[in-house]
């Protein structure tokens, strides 16, 4: 499976760009992430890959992390303060163990945080008006995890795969 990845980049309007993206993939996957995000598992391909294979009717997956405001997509480390990468490629290869390694998010009373969401170019079709084109970046994650939802599709949190995410974090 080939997954065509991506950093987030925009000129102001994130979800044109966005759009832009799906339409020029050579994949049928797509992966966004923020610039302040570090891969930490070195499996992570196939960990992407073997969630999207198990779950066909995913149209949108994301990850966890250290640092964000969703409470979902975030796992207690024992060093939250600690930017030292290392440390980070530990944490994921001791969080790739756990179970269950995927979560369908769906139904959860709060949308993924975008820092690293995985799609597909048919999802993304079927959601009609893609990603939101108004608005700056802010909330153009959320919008779309309801666009896949109402395009009946599930949005999935692969529980296994960690994420190193800078976010706000401390500069010392």
């Amino acid at each position: 499976m080939k997954i065509f990845t991506t950093n987030a980049y925009s000129d102001g309007n994130y979800g044109k760009w966005m759009n832009e993206v799906m339409k020029a993939s050579p994949c049928e996957w797509v992966m966004f992430h923020d610039h302040d995000i570090y891969l930490a598992n070195r499996n992570w391909y196939k960990i992407v890959s073997d969630a999207i294979e198990a779950n066909p009717d995913g149209g949108l997956f994301t990850c966890v992390t250290n640092r964000i405001g969703n409470a979902y997509q975030k796992v207690k480390i024992p060093d939250k303060r600690n930017n030292d990468i290392k440390y980070h490629m530990q944490m994921a290869e001791q969080i790739e163990l756990r179970e269950p390694k995927i979560i369908d998010l769906t139904n959860c009373p709060k949308k993924i945080s975008g820092l690293m969401m995985v799609t597909s170019k048919t999802a993304w079709a079927k959601t009609l008006s893609g990603f939101r084109e108004k608005g700056g970046y802010v909330g153009v994650d959320n919008c779309y995890h309801g666009a896949i939802k109402n395009a009946g599709y599930k949005i999935y949190l692969m529980n296994n795969l960690y994420v190193y995410h800078w976010y706000r974090g401390s500069t010392k």
